[in-house]
């Protein structure tokens, strides 16, 4: 994937196996075989004149079957890879399906471990997850997400402010999990990529509103999991989200202001690309 993923940043001049080596932080000896395996399929090719390889034939078909299932994909891309270059984060794009978000685009830098999920698998939209998806809907579908007949009268409350603090500031902050979190998350998780109904946190689980942020002061800091911001919502809807992801060290509130803004900006950049509302 990241031999692929390089190439095609790489479409003019390509790279050759020292320099793939040297992105990838691996040996020229742990490629070889990987490549030959490329090679024989035709997914990248080798000229022999400058010993470069390339992206390969056999990588047309798919990617026309996937532009046609996905032509919204093009210009998502670009502001993407934009709005990495300028916050410094990856960046993932969520689109909504059915009960779930799916992945359907990540953007991250190459020398860098690759994304925790792959594109294409999902999380349930369940709280505490998928927020950004509810946050700008109706009390019915905010009610649903949040469970409000399995949790007491202070977690609904909670939650309902936090999605409240979304609206005003225009995206979402969640926030590294509590510990006790964890496990209920991983489980949600789980089950949410076997497209099966998630069980619900139970009642017994507290601290569940910790995962979204109560507040964003500027002169605090926030120990951030994603920062993440609608695309357009049609009567109340998400249906496509951009997220920054991976965020290593604690972030100042200024800060991620600052980023928060920067994804508004860059979502609503891409809605008027796509025509949305």
């Amino acid at each position: 994937m990241a031999i692929v993923n390089l190439l095609t940043e790489r479409a003019d001049r390509g790279a050759t196996i020292s320099e793939i080596a040297a992105v990838l932080g691996q040996t020229p000896g742990t490629l070889v075989p990987v490549l030959a395996s490329l090679s024989a399929g035709g997914f990248v090719v080798r000229q022999p004149r400058d010993r470069r390889y390339r992206l390969g034939p056999a990588l047309i078909t798919p990617g026309q079957v996937a532009a046609g299932r996905f032509p919204a994909l093009a210009p998502t891309r670009r502001v993407m890879e934009e709005l990495a270059q300028r916050t410094g984060y990856a960046v993932f794009a969520f689109q909504r399906d059915g009960e779930h978000a799916r992945l359907v685009e990540t953007v991250w830098d190459l020398t860098r471990p690759a994304p925790w999920m792959r594109i294409g698998e999902v999380v349930p939209i369940e709280a505490p997850l998928g927020s950004v998806f509810v946050a700008w809907a109706g009390p019915i579908e905010t009610a649903r997400w949040i469970g409000a007949e399995n949790r007491p009268a202070s977690t609904v409350d909670a939650l309902e402010a936090r999605l409240a603090l979304a609206r005003a500031l225009g995206f979402v902050v969640e926030l590294r999990p509590p510990s006790l979190l964890v496990p209920e998350l991983s489980r949600l998780v789980r089950r949410g990529q076997q497209m099966r109904r998630a069980e619900r946190i139970p009642r017994s689980i507290t601290g569940v509103e910790g995962f979204l942020a109560e507040r964003v002061d500027r002169r605090s800091t926030y120990e951030v999991s994603t920062v993440s911001v609608p695309v357009g919502a049609t009567t109340g809807e998400v249906t496509l989200t951009l997220n920054l992801v991976g965020f290593d060290e604690p972030v100042g509130g200024s800060e991620l202001r600052r980023l928060g803004a920067l994804g508004v900006a860059a979502a609503a950049d891409l809605a008027e690309r796509l025509g949305i509302r």
